[in-house]
């Protein structure tokens, strides 16, 4: 929140302040004035930022994506393949603004992102698709592609990001995976292990099917909620065994 950004920098290491935080520059939950007891720590480096040209926008010279996200590689990846679609991708990011305003660094955290392209604002999944492990790019994307309806409009955004890792099967012998559904014309896509999408329609078994990780991509149905429920938890196909998901439909009211 803008009070804390704000108080925060008029502190140094070791110092512990209390801030009086007035409600317009809290949280947007807050109901009044707030009050912030807070001790600086440390202050951890900053990854190397763009150039101001760099964040006002893409040199002549980067190619671009079918997808108009603009990308030059800083450092050659050793992989051979790239993330499909609707793989699961780890990676290391660091966010600007076209204003110069690091939005989000998993690198500051130190904590690698696992998460499907396909859930990913569409920029930065375009500009991940055509990358190999170990590769590191800055992506320039515009302000259209730096959100997912029906989320708000972004700012255009900078984006250097390395891909550590894509998801893929497990080793061990071909199990089988059950997919419930109380609809028998429930659409959905069923997500392998790699990223290898089967389209299916009600219930449905796989069988032959590759020990890991899997997920639903359930097809919205209008004037219907869809519920997700999986045994195991963690919707992972151990070598030879059996998982059953179960998407369940309910009648809602607009």
């Amino acid at each position: 929140m803008d009070g804390l950004r704000l108080g925060l920098q008029l502190m140094v290491t070791g110092e512990k302040r209390r801030f009086w935080i007035p409600r317009e520059l809290a949280h947007e939950w807050a109901t009044g004035p707030l009050v912030f007891d807070v001790e600086l720590i440390d202050i951890e480096p900053n990854p190397d930022a763009p150039t101001a040209d760099a964040l006002a926008g893409p040199p002549a010279s980067v190619a671009r994506t079918p997808g108009g996200v603009a990308y030059q590689v800083l450092r050659k990846g050793t992989g051979a393949q790239n993330p499909k679609a609707a793989s699961t991708v780890t990676i290391h990011y660091t966010g600007w603004t076209s204003d110069h305003d690091m939005f989000d660094a998993s690198v500051l955290r130190g904590e690698p992102l696992t998460v499907p392209l396909d859930t990913m604002i569409p920029g930065l999944s375009d500009g991940l698709r055509r990358m190999v492990t170990g590769e590191k790019s800055r992506l320039w994307i515009p302000a259209e592609l730096a959100f997912s309806p029906p989320g708000p409009p972004r700012s255009a955004l900078v984006v250097d990001v390395e891909l550590l890792a894509i998801q893929g099967a497990s080793q061990g012998q071909p199990g089988t995976v059950e997919v419930r559904t109380n609809s028998p014309d429930a659409r959905y896509d069923l997500v392998y292990p790699d990223g290898t999408t089967v389209a299916a329609r009600g219930p449905k078994r796989f069988d032959g099917a590759s020990p890991g990780p899997y997920r639903i991509k359930s097809e919205k149905m209008v004037s219907y909620a869809t519920g997700l429920l999986a045994s195991p938890r963690n919707m992972v196909l151990a070598p030879g065994g059996q998982l059953t998901m179960t998407v369940t439909y309910r009648a809602i009211i607009r």
